[in-house]
């Protein structure tokens, strides 16, 4: 349930090896911090050990030799956000790469019914998002996938439970999920109110822990959390968003240490052309020099990193300037 994985994540009630003894070790420590030249921005103390971020450049590990076992010929595969700028290149790639996929993309907003859809696409323009969206489920069936459009809340456990519910009644089980879901509410911390950190958590957390909860998560061969460099880099009015998509990161080691032959990888994402990124946030990144990831481009650091297999690494900080991370 999620009180439990909630536990584990966060260590509630773990015993703590090495805790100082007394707050005079802890300001010894401190005053060792401050003295000590700079080697990082961010250092931890847990104990008596003390850890330093650092970030390392290298390639993914080649594909794994049973790259199939985590990407099934015929497998059913779960998007959060499927209908989405990031769910949508996720979905084209797996409908190229995975013969007979089922993909699942999950939306709050529906579609019209299939019978309807004919006539949606001769009376709509060229911009209506419903034709847009059968268009490009249409397209991804004529790249040899079966899709499965369903309307669902992700923050809403009823909604995902009914979800859940009629992926396994046509489908049966569920080989992988991809969690896409996610919203931005820029302000600064201290004029952000509950509702704008609930609105950004919802679709992140809430709609990660609805999910989870209706899934033997052993069971899944693939899970990709798409997560954000606001994570690792922090982002001015994006505190709340930050720690949002840490929990996601934090979430990702949790399931690969109970499901270790699994491939298993949240991806700190920076910014893709597409997705949350509109017009104004297209013209802010120009503005302060930071190159867009092509859709094209993320796809392919997605695919290398899950066809790596159990070797795939838990957690990826992605940029504009690496194709393949």
């Amino acid at each position: 349930g999620g009180s439990g994985w909630r536990s584990r994540l966060f260590g509630r009630g773990a015993e703590v090896a090495g805790r100082p003894e007394s707050l005079d070790e802890v300001a010894i420590q401190l005053e060792a911090e401050l003295l000590a030249p700079a080697e990082s921005d961010i250092v931890a103390h847990r104990g008596r050990d003390r850890y330093a971020r650092r970030f390392e450049s290298s390639p993914l590990r080649e594909r794994a030799e049973d790259a199939e076992a985590y990407l099934v010929d015929g497998g059913t595969y779960l998007i959060t956000g499927g209908l989405g700028g990031l769910g949508r290149a996720l979905a084209d790639r797996l409908a190229r790469e995975v013969e007979n996929v089922r993909l699942v993309l999950v939306s709050r907003s529906p579609l019209p019914d299939r019978a309807d859809w004919d006539g949606v696409v001769a009376r709509g323009g060229a911009t209506n998002r419903d034709v847009l969206c059968i268009q490009r489920v249409r397209a991804l069936e004529a790249a040899g996938a079966e899709v499965m459009t369903l309307a669902a809340d992700v923050t809403n456990l009823e909604e995902m439970r009914r979800a859940v519910g009629q992926v396994r009644e046509r489908f049966g089980a569920i080989d992988g999920i991809f969690h896409t879901a996610g919203v931005v509410s820029d302000e600064l911390i201290q004029l952000k109110v509950d509702a704008d950190i609930e609105r950004v958590f919802g679709p992140k957390i809430g709609g990660l822990e609805a999910l989870i909860s209706q899934l033997d998560t052993s069971q899944l061969k693939t899970v990709v959390f798409f997560s954000s460099v606001a994570a690792r880099y922090g982002n001015a009015g994006q505190a709340d968003y930050a720690m949002a998509n840490e929990i996601l990161n934090r979430m990702a080691w949790w399931l690969k240490s109970a499901n270790p032959a699994a491939a298993i990888t949240s991806i700190n994402w920076g910014p893709w052309d597409g997705g949350m990124v509109d017009e104004g946030l297209r013209a802010k990144f120009a503005e302060l020099g930071v190159p867009l990831i092509s859709k094209s481009a993320g796809a392919n650091a997605f695919a290398d990193a899950v066809l790596a297999g159990a070797a795939c690494p838990v957690e990826l900080v992605a940029g504009a300037e690496i194709a393949h991370v």
